[in-house]
């Protein structure tokens, strides 16, 4: 399923969403559609990227806290079109991994109805997140960690016994932070899950994505266990527009990318934006480290052509905004009135293209104006924004 000791890493995706309906973004919340999953399933296969982690933050059908357990329980609703789903994502060469979340033996029945239910439809395994699962004040305090553990090694034990060849990756209630306290703290984690060959899954510290190389050090080790690293360069967990990376950051190392089981890196909405990052990431794995910026500037015709198609807009749009983000990384991600207002010169295909893309009317663009200011003298234009309020 994943890398061995002696090949590359595999990589993948990871579709892993908080939002509830109140934090939508332009009406979406909560997870791609099956249609949406199914075309980007495709869309990585041209990419030969090989692994498509979904790990349900939260059940769609129920509010508050208890989202989150129940959705690691409870049977799938749409099993035909999950069914569906993981035949795309076989027939792409796409290991289509399930995330669950079983933290005490009272969950453990409900959950093995779920894992009986996702190997019938299809699935090609499940990863174990105890991600967030402490509080954000616990996740460095050693107690806090251990009591976790002692709370979820019978479950861990007991699931890879019912499976042992289906679970695919853990992810620890800890897993990010200085690697010499992880490897310490989760020592005896690691010595009681009996199945050497099942990865660990980490991040860093989020300082750590921008501010420093992300090299193996920066991780923590362990003895006979490969670990999978799971990256966050584009926020995807943020509304916040600006933070959506579509190129990855100059940082990441070859030693990184030589020595852990498989990459995944966080998806982003709306999911128009994910398709250059997939290109991107591509490079990444046909290159084993970050691009240089000499690389990302003979990729952006390649990548914006092929952003293009997916949006059905003019190939000098997507150029735009990629060279826009190769000139200024930090800047956020606008194209200038001009090139939109070209754009729906050219057709309502093209402009509505761009609102899918994440540009608001009211998003500043251009000398702290937003799009309808600068586009009072275009009346096409002003009549599609009319429409689209």
């Amino acid at each position: 399923m994943f890398a061995s000791s002696s090949s590359k890493p595999s990589f993948g995706v990871v579709e892993g969403f908080y939002w509830k309906p109140a934090d939508n973004y332009h009406s979406q919340y909560g997870e791609y559609t099956h249609e949406q999953r199914r075309e980007l399933l495709r869309f990585m296969q041209k990419k030969k990227l090989g692994v498509y982690a979904y790990d349900p933050k939260r059940s769609m059908h129920i509010p508050g806290q208890e989202a989150r357990k129940i959705r690691s329980t409870t049977p799938l609703r749409d099993s035909g079109q999950w069914r569906s789903t993981f035949q795309v994502a076989k027939a792409c060469g796409i290991d289509f991994i399930w995330g669950i979340c079983c933290s005490t033996q009272d969950e453990v029945n409900g959950t093995r109805k779920l894992i009986d239910q996702l190997m019938e439809l299809g699935a090609s395994g499940v990863s174990l997140q105890y991600d967030d699962t402490l509080l954000k004040e616990e996740r460095k305090d050693r107690a806090c960690i251990q009591r976790k553990i002692q709370e979820i090694l019978p479950v861990i034990q007991e699931l890879i016994k019912f499976y042992p060849t289906f679970i695919q990756g853990i992810c620890p209630p800890c897993d990010k932070g200085e690697p010499s306290f992880l490897e310490s703290v989760l020592n005896e984690f690691h010595e009681k899950i009996p199945r050497r060959d099942i990865p660990f899954i980490f991040t860093v510290e989020w300082e750590a994505h921008w501010n420093h190389d992300i090299s193996r050090k920066l991780l923590p080790r362990f003895k006979d266990r490969k670990l999978i690293f799971w990256d966050n360069w584009i926020a995807a967990d943020s509304q916040n527009e600006g933070k959506c990376k579509p190129l990855p950051p100059p940082n990441r190392r070859h030693d990184l990318l030589a020595d852990i089981a498989s990459y995944w890196l966080n998806l982003c909405f709306p999911v128009e934006r994910m398709y250059p990052i997939v290109s991107f990431m591509s490079t990444l794995q046909t290159l084993g480290r970050s691009p240089t910026g000499e690389e990302t500037a003979r990729m952006l015709d390649q990548v914006a052509e092929e952003w293009a198609e997916k949006l059905k807009c003019s190939t000098a749009w997507t150029r735009h905004v990629l060279k826009a983000r190769f000139n200024n990384p930090e800047d956020h991600i606008k194209p200038t009135v001009e090139d939109i207002i070209d754009a729906g010169e050219r057709g309502v295909p093209s402009l509505e293209s761009i609102f899918k893309a994440g540009f608001t009317m009211d998003q500043p663009v251009k000398n702290g104006k937003t799009l309808l200011q600068l586009a009072a003298g275009s009346p096409a234009i002003l009549n599609f924004l009319a429409n689209k309020k």
